[in-house]
């Protein structure tokens, strides 16, 4: 709570951008869901998946917000020190699991675009599907394991026993937002060819991603193994691993805006900016693993 606290500010506009993301899509996906449900299973034909693609993904939109707008009332209720009135560690195990909800909503993606890529004969499309495949079981299984073992957390323990299971999520979820990027690069180059890295008018953002979301998993890594162990390098170690993140998306975003395409930003993670504010912030403070008792 006690880093909460300290980066109270930072954590909740990345909430915040997320919030206004997925507010973009909530609309375009209520209308897929009632035109799938209310007029035709059929009317977006898809692969083997058919309607349930649509249907599942606005269950998990929704599962989303759910998940933001617990997460934003948590971090207030610490920020204004209510979190004895207020049970906030079943209140963050709930938003977990809905996050953990909105990933395992992608499944039938995973399936359409496989069937696809077979169907079309185009590694492109298969790919994306390895990217999705990874996104689910980078994610899906250890949010809610920690969502699990959070909501049964007593309320007499002294101190947070899970250090392992959250810096494997950890990793999983930064990893999983590098699936989500890196692959569309990946399966350019082996339709297009190498090419794309040099020749092509946006190869900046191939190695932005490559480079940036790279590091970004590297730093993960080595933040989780000190954070496992509740070594005082993990801090740096996890603010550089988002601070990557979030710096790969502020490039982004500025050369969309360059080239006078910033509405293809909404098919990105682009909430994902605001966690360079984070990692900087995590960098700076002081390393707390020691002195959390909370």
């Amino acid at each position: 709570m006690q880093f909460i606290r300290r980066n109270a500010f930072w954590i909740f506009l990345s909430l915040f951008s997320l919030l206004v993301w997925i507010l973009r899509w909530i609309p375009e996906s209520f209308v897929r869901f009632y035109n799938i449900v209310f007029i035709s299973w059929d009317y977006y034909p898809r692969v083997l998946v058919r309607g349930s693609m649509y249907t599942v993904a606005a269950v998990g939109m929704v599962s989303r917000l759910l998940a933001v707008i617990l997460a934003i009332w948590g971090i207030y209720s610490i920020w204004k020190a209510n979190s004895k009135t207020i049970p906030t560690k079943k209140i963050f195990a709930t938003s977990i699991g809905l996050e953990g909800i909105y990933y395992a909503s992608l499944i039938p993606s995973v399936f359409y675009l496989f069937a696809l890529g077979s169907t079309r004969d185009s590694v492109f499309y298969s790919m994306f599907g390895v990217g999705y495949f990874l996104q689910v079981i980078l994610t899906v299984p250890f949010l809610f394991i920690l969502a699990i073992k959070l909501y049964r957390k007593k309320k007499n323990a002294k101190s947070f026993q899970y250090w392992n299971l959250l810096a494997v999520t950890f990793v999983g979820y930064i990893a999983a937002l590098w699936a989500n990027s890196s692959f569309h690069w990946l399966g350019l180059a082996l339709t297009e060819g190498l090419s794309v890295f040099w020749t092509e008018t946006n190869s900046i953002l191939a190695w932005n991603t490559l480079i940036l979301m790279t590091l970004s998993v590297i730093f993960a890594i080595i933040g989780a193994s000190n954070l496992s162990k509740k070594n005082k390098q993990a801090s740096t170690w996890i603010g550089l691993a988002l601070t990557m993140v979030g710096l790969h998306f502020l490039i982004y975003t500025i050369y969309q805006f360059l080239v006078n395409s910033i509405s293809s930003i909404w098919l990105t993670d682009i909430w994902a900016v605001a966690l360079l504010g984070i990692g900087l912030s995590i960098i700076k403070t002081k390393p707390i693993l020691r002195s959390e008792n909370n």
